[in-house]
């Protein structure tokens, strides 16, 4: 993993945005209509693709980059990536250690 992603990039379309449109509750079900809000604004965002390879690294929660923590996961699934965050423990199993 390249430096770059060790830490969120600045400067995103979301920083006019309400954070709470990004972390919706974690028992909801489905696209809501704040996190449709979120998903459009990444879409046109100059720090996307940045902002997405530092989530699929480093986040489990919230939308990044445009993609769900759902997706975000569906993806590290296939590509064999593991989140790095101390104490973690992937859907696999594997605890992240400090």
């Amino acid at each position: 993993m390249q430096d770059e992603y060790l830490v969120p990039p600045r400067g995103g379309a979301c920083a006019t945005k309400p954070t709470s449109i990004f972390f919706p509750d974690p028992r909801t079900r489905g696209i809501t209509p704040e996190m449709r809000e979120a998903i459009d604004t990444c879409t046109g965002c100059a720090v996307r693709l940045p902002c997405f390879k530092y989530a699929l690294h480093h986040e489990i929660h919230g939308i990044w980059g445009g993609l769900t923590e759902a997706q975000r996961e569906n993806m590290r699934r296939q590509l064999k990536i593991t989140v790095s965050i101390p104490g973690y423990v992937d859907p696999a199993g594997t605890r992240i250690k400090r």
